[in-house]
């Protein structure tokens, strides 16, 4: 059975992985991916917050007819 690989190997093999793919893209083009990236992110997010809100939403007041008060006289 292989070896299991530490979170110190891990971390650093992935960040091995991202400097050789940062090392094709110059730092400001990189921002132009990552920006909208993220921000297409937290508006999925958003997203399924609000859907999931509405989906488990059940209405407790019901519309009535206004009563108005009848008169003692």
């Amino acid at each position: 059975m292989p070896d299991r690989l530490t979170l110190p190997q891990l971390e650093s093999y992935l960040w091995g992985a991202a400097t050789i793919l940062r090392g094709l893209i110059d730092a400001g083009d990189y921002k132009q991916f990552i920006f909208p990236l993220v921000f297409y992110k937290r508006l999925s997010d958003v997203w399924d917050e609000d859907y999931e809100a509405l989906a488990t939403y059940t209405p407790t007041m019901r519309c009535s007819p206004v009563r108005r008060p009848t008169s003692a006289s």
